[in-house]
């Protein structure tokens, strides 16, 4: 399963993420055995429910997801909420309740969004699902897997007062393709999990930005990663979680490679396979 390198980058992820209890910091020696690599279901699971929706999240528990992503948003009024797109239109029935337009997410307060059906627009058995905030979704994944949090908008302080008020810093890693924001997050909360999205080249530059703010992870784009990547990432302490990744010969490559964890839209499908592969 990997190389040597992976095995133990996996321990680690494991030992990181705390997900068999309690807080263990990088290196901390938490004595966990080695689970393999860790399947995360990108906006719970997306392949069967609408995404980014509490179905989904409990879709991804479910699948016995390790980890479940999800996209946050701030709207006019302030709240977090769970939404990938800037705008309502792909996801949400806000042309028939708000009118015609683009509706973008910063522009509507949160009481607004809550009337909005989330679910049509993936099969009508899923009428009704809302927008959750991200306080209701944080609430109900955290009962089974880690959250992963990509920020698609809100300032650090926005981030940091929520996750306090919810009281579950535990159980939130937080990831953004904008490091700079991570790297503020990092100094209104020293003790939250940071993972750091990119793609294309893994240079020194890049890894001694992601050692610097203390990123515990790197979320790279399956495409850009070989064996020598992943190697450079856990040289450096970094595990790796590649996205989005839907198709088993991917899986199976990263696997060989030594990735710690595999972004994906079918959690049960990419679970049973790595678990008749070995990779788990």
């Amino acid at each position: 399963m990997g190389n040597q390198r992976g095995v133990a980058s996996r321990r680690m992820a494991w030992s990181i993420l705390g997900l068999m209890g309690g807080w263990c910091i990088l290196g901390g020696g938490c004595g966990l055995l080695d689970r393999g690599v860790l399947v995360i279901a990108h906006r719970g699971d997306s392949g069967r429910y609408p995404e980014n929706t509490l179905a989904s999240f409990r879709g991804g528990l479910d699948a016995r997801a390790d980890m479940i992503e999800l996209d946050a948003r701030v709207t006019k009024d302030g709240v977090l909420i769970v939404m990938h797109d800037e705008t309502l239109g792909r996801t949400t029935s806000a042309s028939d309740v708000l009118g015609a337009g683009e509706h973008r997410v910063d522009q509507i307060d949160s009481v607004a969004l809550a009337e909005l059906d989330a679910g049509s627009w993936k099969d009508s058995s899923f009428a009704g699902e809302g927008v959750p905030t991200l306080g209701e979704a944080v609430a109900l994944i955290t009962a089974g897997a880690t959250v992963l949090v990509e920020r698609k908008s809100g300032s650090p302080q926005r981030y940091a007062d929520s996750l306090r008020a919810m009281g579950r810093i535990g159980g939130i890693v937080v990831q953004s393709f904008d490091w700079a924001f991570l790297a503020a997050l990092r100094i209104e909360l020293p003790r939250l999990r940071l993972a750091g999205l990119g793609d294309g080249e893994v240079t020194l530059g890049r890894i001694n930005a992601l050692s610097a703010m203390r990123a515990v992870a790197a979320a790279w784009n399956h495409e850009d990663l070989d064996e020598r990547a992943v190697r450079r990432f856990h040289d450096a302490g970094i595990i790796v979680w590649a996205y989005t990744v839907n198709r088993p010969r991917d899986w199976d490559r990263l696997c060989r490679i030594g990735v710690d964890g595999i972004i994906t839209d079918h959690p049960a499908t990419c679970r049973a396979w790595l678990e008749s592969r070995g990779c788990r």
